[in-house]
């Protein structure tokens, strides 16, 4: 969990995660930073991303003079390998400056790098950017041309890759990135019928009744998507579905004796769900925004073996406060063995006070550095003498503006 005050930076922390999923996912420098939306054939978008906040023009500090960025991701895949990877971006201009891609037990000092220390590549103002590239043979490692409006992760595949070493780190790189998930629910999304086809969770809810019914199809015993790895998801889709069911069942009133979709005559679907003692059951026209939200959450947490990093704005939003301690209780539990992380910025005292100290060790407070203009990150533990949290609850500290005072410099 990320705290601090409006204004100190803690947004930036999500846009440039934003940007990594983006970039991941194959998109363009300029739709990365600007934002897009990908449309269905009755022409409504299906799939949006803001972007970040303010575009090329305000990607960068306020006072620097330069509009080139840098970005750099160390991250570890399922299987323990350590990669490395850097890009400088251009935001005006759209366009990659730098890029270098390296791992730990890749045979050469980088899989591809457009600034490698020996054999340095003169780039020119060509329409094209140049990358050196590992090769298993003597001498220098040859390089290659790669348009510059796409990150040369994106475009290192198949013949351009030239050696499997290169292809199989690039596509773990490509993954991590993929994998990180911004996630702002919207119940008017959460509400919409779902295309078949399509069963990943939207960063607005997108495609929840589909998630919903590969896992109840899952859960049955049935495999529409024919994958490779459908056995090893099937194996454990009952208990997610029942493990669904009954966080929902502690957030309703009255417990969910069932999870199903039901189906359009255009061949899409909703998710439904029925309640004790009603035998009907209720649509997602008809639930709740915070039922929705949370129901979105637990099949986003739960619904799916595959790795992925949620990123979401302010988590209380449209949950009661009573409600706070169930989700951060499912969060919990749904992060502590699986592959599954959640980073989120909140304001919300309630949070403090009832996260236990295996969730604080890990709690962030944004402060603000006013010699240089800048955010400063904070750990909430090293803020807070041990008298100070001995003789009052955290959120307390936080309402009262201790911990801002603290955190600022």
């Amino acid at each position: 969990m990320i705290y601090g005050g409006n204004g100190v930076g803690k947004s930036n922390f999500g846009d440039a995660l934003k940007f990594l999923h983006a970039i991941g996912s194959g998109r363009s420098i300029r739709d990365a930073i600007e934002g897009h939306y990908a449309a269905s054939f009755s022409g409504s978008p299906t799939e949006v991303s803001a972007g970040i906040r303010g575009g090329g023009e305000a990607t960068t500090h306020l006072e620097a003079k330069s509009k080139v960025f840098h970005v750099e991701v160390e991250g570890l895949t399922p299987k323990g390998r350590r990669l490395h990877y850097r890009l400088s971006v251009d935001a005006r201009q759209y366009r990659i400056v730098a890029e270098s891609l390296s791992a730990e037990d890749h045979p050469g000092a980088y899989v591809y790098d457009t600034h490698p220390e020996s054999a340095p590549l003169r780039q020119s103002d060509s329409p094209a950017i140049k990358a050196r590239y590992y090769t298993n043979a003597r001498g220098k490692n040859p390089s290659r041309s790669f348009s510059p409006h796409e990150t040369i992760l994106s475009q290192f595949s198949g013949r351009k890759a030239e050696y499997v070493y290169n292809e199989a780190r690039a596509q773990e790189m490509r993954d991590l990135l993929t994998s990180i998930q911004p996630l702002e629910l919207r119940p008017e999304i959460l509400r919409n019928y779902s295309t078949l086809g399509r069963f990943n969770i939207g960063e607005h809810g997108e495609n929840l009744a589909a998630a919903a019914w590969l896992l109840l199809s899952y859960a049955s015993g049935y495999d529409p998507t024919r994958a490779s790895d459908a056995a090893d998801v099937e194996t454990d889709a009952y208990e997610r579905l029942q493990a669904i069911k009954s966080w929902l069942s502690e957030m309703t009133p009255r417990p969910v004796t069932d999870l199903l979709v039901e189906e359009a005559p255009t061949g899409e679907v909703i998710l439904a769900l029925k309640e004790e003692p009603f035998s009907r059951p209720l649509t997602a026209r008809s639930l709740s925004d915070g039922t929705l939200r949370f129901t979105g959450f637990a099949f986003a947490l739960l619904g799916s073996a595959a790795p992925r990093t949620y990123v979401i704005e302010e988590l209380e939003n449209g949950i009661n406060p009573s409600r706070l301690a169930l989700m951060i209780r499912m969060i919990s539990a749904a992060t502590r063995n699986g592959p599954v992380q959640v980073l989120t910025t909140t304001h919300s005292p309630t949070l403090l006070d009832i996260a236990g100290k295996e969730l604080l060790h890990d709690m962030l407070f944004v402060g603000w550095d006013s010699d240089n203009n800048c955010s400063v990150v904070n750990k909430v533990s090293q803020l807070t003498p041990q008298y100070l949290a001995e003789d009052h609850r955290l959120g307390e500290l936080l309402t009262e503006g201790y911990l801002q005072l603290a955190a600022d410099r």
